[in-house]
Order: C-alpha cells, then structure tokens, then sequence
C-alpha cells in the first residue's frame, strides 16, 4: 500500500479517520451513470438528511445492497458485479457430504468463535468463509507477526480441518442449488449474467462439434486419405442411395436398351433436383400434373421432363397434388402390367415408343365403351382423370 501512495505522491500522513467513507461516497456516486441513489448514498455513509431522513427518505435494503457491491469494487459493467460472496457448500448433492459439512462448520466455529450468540452466528459463518478464501492473499500481504496469525483459524493443529473447509468454500456467481442468492442487482447485470451464461453454453457447444468434427476427421472416407474427389464420391453415394443425383437428360435409347429384360428392375432417369420447402425435389414447387387423355399422360409417364414414374410424394407441394399422383400411379402401373418387361423398357426410351406400345393395349384396359347411360365414348379421348377413378372404383367393389 505504501508504494501505491508513493506512485501518486501521498503519504498515510495524508488519510483522516472519515478519508474511507468520503472516498468509497464520492466513488460510488460517480463510477458509473447507473450507480445507485444519492438518498442510498448517504444512509449507508451515515449521514443525516434533515428534514426528510425517516419521512420521505428511508433506508430499503434493495439501495443499500447496491451501495455495498459498489463500495466492494465489483466490476459495474460486467456480470462478476453479481458475484456471490464467499459461501460455504458441498462439492455433491448427497446427503452424506451435506450432513458432514454441517458437522465441520459446527464444530470449526465453535473453535474460532466461542460465545457467540446464535443471532451472530450467520454472520461469523460468512466471515469464516471470506477468511478461508482469502487466506493465501492474508499470508502474504500481511506480516508473520500480525495478530490474526495467532487466532486457532491459523493454527498448525487446525489446518487438516480447515483444508477440508477451504475446499468447499465459493465465489462465483450463483448457481442452482447454492445456498443463496445474489441481492442489489441492477436489471442490466442481471441480463449480462445471462447472456454470459448463453456464452458458456454456446463456447461449450462448438467445442463438442470441433472434438465431434475432429473425429469424423480421423476416420477419413473409406479408410482412405480425405480428399476433393473422396468427398464428392462419398456425397454421390447418399445421393444415390435417396434416388435424388443430379442430371440434367434422361438416359439415351440406346442405354436403355442393353438393360436386359429378365427383371422387372429399370434403368432409373436422373433430372434436375429443385430446393423449396427446405428440401431437395425433382419438380419445382408449382408443378402440376398434366391433364389430358390416358395417351398423354402415359406418355409423360415413361419419357417425360422428367418421366412422372420417378415423381414421390414428396416432390408435390400440397395434399390434392399428392393424391392426383397416387391415382395417377394406381392407373399407369395398371397400364405397365399388360406390356412385357423388354416392352416397357422400349416405352421408357422415347416418347414415340411410348406413344406406340399404347395404341397395342389400349383396347385390353378394363374400362367400358359406354358410359353408365349407355353412350358410346372413346377410350383414347377420355381424360386419365376419369379413368382413374373409374380404376380406383373398380378396385373396391
């Protein structure tokens, strides 16, 4: 202290017995644009208001609080302002620990305050505390012959006691579970506390997907070293595997026709994917089925842009589009079991192809010349619309 003094040319000679008081005031009143009352000010330095002391201004213990973290010097613009002070509790939650904490402290301040009465004996319980936390800092500032060195708090008998103490004593901002609470907080410290608390969780977050990262990392792409190419392979695998590649032109005629006719697996187009809806898709978000007749919509069917085979449910933006497909799908897959599996590959190929192999089984569908009324209609003009609910209708008779 006394080279502090020296660096701003003072001396001890220059304090006064009240120098600690006006200066913590005049500190207090103007650290900080949000600092508490004058009124709290002066109740908690002592001094009188005449005329409005104990009529209009009284003391309250929300004001004082705030005057004493002040006068601590608690940092006022940062959320250590709410720090608790040195408290006693346990490292677990368990009973066991909790009653024999209780037990030390008991007998600990019956040993270095005796006779106290029991209205004192909280406040000596802090004061145990502050000591224990901050004797390291009393050890070395202080001198060996200072006269709290002599107390049993500092004896050589008492230090297995007290280690075991000082190991559960805290200063920290409060956390669930402590056994109190921060007083005198400003609102703005009480939002700094918690945005520092969103801090930590979001610092504790990153470094669980950095170690996470990491380890996927490690591991590489199939056992191999990571690179560019070992990447876009590993990402066309999942792409495949969800039927979603990207391409832009559905597999040329002659492809499809080396694809041998001895199962009923087909060479699936690949098309151009669209986003919407936070997904990938294989038609943009206004897309709609095409109307028109059977012929029509078999031919979008096999070779479209893209082929309607290849559309799910989930590429349809709302619930009527979704059930038009699913009638649509009932209707064609109808239509593909009347044709041979080398003939519906040569459909898939073109859209003449398509067009061609219609014209064969148009006439072996399972609908009617004539209508309910006994009317002559043409198969090949009715819409597939129609057809298919007459198909759908047929299926549940």
């Amino acid at each position: 202290m006394k080279s502090i003094l020296v660096q701003f040319g003072l001396t001890s000679d220059d304090f006064g017995t009240h120098s600690a008081r006006k200066g913590a005031a005049t500190y207090v009143s103007s650290c900080s644009t949000s600092g508490p009352s004058a009124a709290a000010i002066c109740l908690r330095a002592g001094w009188t208001l005449p005329g409005v002391q104990n009529k209009y201004v009284r003391f309250e213990a929300a004001g004082d609080m705030i005057v004493g973290r002040y006068v601590a010097g608690l940092p006022f613009d940062s959320p250590k302002f709410a720090t608790l002070p040195p408290f006693f509790a346990p490292l677990t939650n368990q009973t066991d620990e909790r009653c024999e904490l209780e037990q030390r402290l008991r007998i600990t301040m019956d040993v270095v305050f005796p006779g106290v009465p029991p209205s004192l004996r909280m406040i000596c319980q802090f004061g145990l505390a502050s000591l224990l936390y901050h004797s390291s800092y009393l050890r070395a500032e202080l001198p060996p012959n200072h006269l709290l060195f002599m107390t049993p708090l500092f004896s050589t008998s008492a230090q297995n006691q007290l280690g075991w103490l000082r190991q559960r004593v805290f200063c920290r901002n409060y956390q669930e579970n402590d056994p109190i609470t921060q007083s005198g907080i400003p609102p703005h410290v009480g939002i700094m506390v918690t945005l520092a608390q969103y801090k930590a969780e979001v610092d504790k977050m990153h470094q669980s997907m950095a170690e996470t990262i990491e380890r996927i990392l490690q591991r590489h792409i199939h056992g191999s070293i990571m690179t560019l190419e070992a990447l876009e392979s590993a990402f066309e695998a999942v792409l495949a595997r969800s039927a979603l590649s990207v391409m832009n032109e559905v597999a040329p005629a002659t492809a499809v026709a080396q694809v041998p006719a001895t199962g009923t697996s087909l060479v699936t187009p690949q098309c151009e994917l669209y986003m919407w809806a936070g997904s990938f898709h294989r038609v943009p978000r206004d897309f709609t089925l095409p109307s028109g007749t059977l012929r029509i919509a078999w031919q979008h069917w096999c070779a479209g842009q893209p082929p309607l085979r290849v559309l799910l449910k989930h590429d349809m933006s709302s619930r009527t589009m979704k059930v038009r497909l699913a009638e649509l799908q009932r209707l064609m897959k109808h239509v593909e079991s009347l044709l041979s599996n080398d003939e519906i590959h040569r459909a898939y190929s073109s859209l003449d192809s398509a067009g061609i192999l219609f014209t064969q089984v148009v006439n072996r569908l399972p609908f009617s010349s004539s209508s309910s009324k006994g009317r002559g209609r043409r198969l090949d003009q009715l819409s597939w619309k129609t057809l298919a609910r007459e198909l759908k209708s047929q299926n549940t008779r």
